[in-house]
């Protein structure tokens, strides 16, 4: 067991898998690193060293009492990467560690830290105000840019919209998590199930979460302009079937491990020296929706298949956000819904689904809570 005393006196627990390149895991409200164990093994016998810190009060960590703020909780974490002298590390936080991560950026900056992964993210009141000038940038994006930060970002929170609306911001993840990256892993399935042993040739997947549900179910849509576009080999044949013809998964926490799968390749490619990826992601430098791309050396660039241009991916991936209820994002990151969006929240709140403004980000999100009280 491995265990270090806090400056404050506060006994902290954390697990240490693996030798390589260092990712460090922060775990969500409640949970302790033993939310990682699965996935430290995995990544242990890739090549990396992993790392998770039971935060204070929770798992084997002490519950001193004092020290339960965002503040606190970064010095720990500082304090953590400075006993094992990790450096270069890939900084992976979900829902409250995507909040503990934003803070440790702000508070200790960079010098250690050259990756970070935003699962799921919960933060403390984003917005800077006369009576919060110390609060945390309105999105953790501006947290990153405000520390200098310019290592690349992975984005697993609803991209294929959110990365829309930060890059109007000019505050766009380098790159999103899931979707597209599952429907491909779908893919693959469909042709290891027709074709057992066989290699597999390249897939590009241009495709948005709003198809995500239909794939994952093998629900194929009758109207071809709705179906996820797959295209096969690097002449680029399309097939926009061979994704809804794995077996159907019902929806459970499995959709989680087949995201945690999709990602990991992705992550891998990021880090430094990694070997060059050709995969399929959703929300690259920002844009609407998922695409194929190539990464190598920390960069992310499209791979589209031939024939196929961006002006005319980005124009797919827009009109099925439709589906999602996004009718449009404009340059200011107002969101505006659909009909159907609106009509759907009609007898609850019909002013939920009014535009939604970056600065009406808490006002709307209280509203939302009140009506579903």
């Amino acid at each position: 067991m491995s265990y270090f005393q806090a400056t404050d006196g506060t006994t902290l627990y954390y697990r240490d898998h693996g030798d390589g390149p260092p990712i460090v895991l922060l775990s969500s409200q409640g949970l302790s690193s033993s939310m990682w164990q699965h996935l430290m093994v995995r990544l242990a016998d890739r090549g990396f060293r992993c790392v998770a810190l039971d935060r204070r009060g929770h798992g084997r960590s002490d519950d001193p009492g004092k020290g339960y703020d965002f503040d606190r909780f970064a010095d720990d974490i500082r304090e953590l990467l400075t006993l094992l002298d990790l450096r270069d590390v890939m900084l992976v936080g979900h829902s409250v560690g995507g909040a503990e991560a934003a803070r440790y950026l702000t508070r200790h900056g960079r010098d250690r830290v050259s990756r970070l992964v935003l699962a799921s993210t919960t933060l403390p009141f984003l917005a800077r105000t006369a009576d919060n000038p110390d609060g945390v940038p309105l999105a953790v994006m501006q947290a990153t840019t405000d520390t200098g930060y310019e290592g690349p970002v992975a984005n697993v929170s609803f991209p294929d919209v959110t990365g829309a609306v930060l890059a109007r911001l000019g505050l766009a993840p380098t790159v999103g998590l899931g979707n597209a990256a599952m429907i491909l892993l779908r893919a693959r399935a469909a042709l290891r199930a027709a074709n057992p042993g066989a290699e597999l040739p390249l897939l590009r997947v241009l495709a948005h979460h709003s198809q995500l549900s239909n794939v994952m179910q093998s629900r194929l849509p009758d109207d071809p302009a709705a179906r996820a576009r797959v295209y096969v080999g690097e002449n680029g044949v399309l097939d926009d079937t061979l994704p809804y013809q794995a077996p159907p998964l019902a929806p459970s926490v499995r959709y989680n491990y087949v995201t945690a799968a999709s990602s990991i390749p992705v992550l891998h490619a990021l880090l430094p020296g990694a070997a060059p990826l050709l995969w399929s992601t959703p929300s690259p430098h920002g844009l609407p929706g998922g695409y194929p791309v190539r990464i190598a050396q920390g960069e992310v660039t499209l791979d589209l298949p031939p024939g196929v241009t961006e002006e005319q991916a980005v124009r797919f991936n827009q009109q099925q956000s439709q589906a999602d209820g996004v009718e449009k994002i404009d340059d200011d990151g107002t969101v505006h819904f659909t009909e159907a969006a609106r009509e759907a929240v009609a007898a609850v709140d019909p002013a939920l689904a009014e535009p939604l403004e970056i600065g009406d980000l808490e006002a709307r999100a209280a509203q939302l809570d009140a009506a579903l009280r």
